[in-house]
């Protein structure tokens, strides 16, 4: 496991943690970051038995194929399943309901790995770590309340 899904692991927790999932020990649902979701497994997975209150994508992009996939199954987000994921990207503030997410620090994620390139080209070899901030977007999406008031 890579740093990057260590971290996306981390923060689907806290977004776990910090919104009411509905009844306690249900099913909860993560797509790894490189595993598009495609309509068939939406589809499959919201027909199920065991269909998740909450799916966190690994990214924004996969959120939007989900909503799909939830919407044509004719159930609501987030009365009948929650949904969240990673990026903030321009359009998540748009969805309907907009979509919680993690912000990701894009710009510091590119300078720092320059700066990490060019110490490499330099001659470290030193393991170097460096820790950036995230910040969750609370949208209505997921059961806390959020900026429309979805509680």
């Amino acid at each position: 496991m890579t740093s990057w899904q260590i971290v996306r692991v981390i923060a689907g927790l806290f977004i776990l943690s910090s919104v009411s999932l509905g009844v306690p020990g249900s099913p909860v649902f993560h797509s790894m970051w490189w595993l598009a979701f495609t309509a068939f497994v939406g589809v499959n997975l919201l027909q199920s038995g065991a269909r998740p209150d909450a799916l966190i994508t690994g990214n924004d992009n996969m959120a939007v194929g989900a909503y799909r996939a939830i919407h044509e199954s004719g159930l609501k987000i987030p009365g009948d399943i929650a949904v969240a994921s990673f990026n903030d990207i321009p359009v998540a503030q748009f969805l309907n309901p907009p979509l919680t997410t993690v912000r990701l620090p894009a710009e510091e994620i590119g300078q720092n790995a320059v700066d990490l390139l060019f110490e490499q080209l330099s001659g470290r070899s030193t393991p170097k770590c460096i820790l950036l901030s995230s910040r969750v977007i609370l949208r209505a999406s997921t059961r806390g309340k959020g900026k429309s008031g979805v509680k």
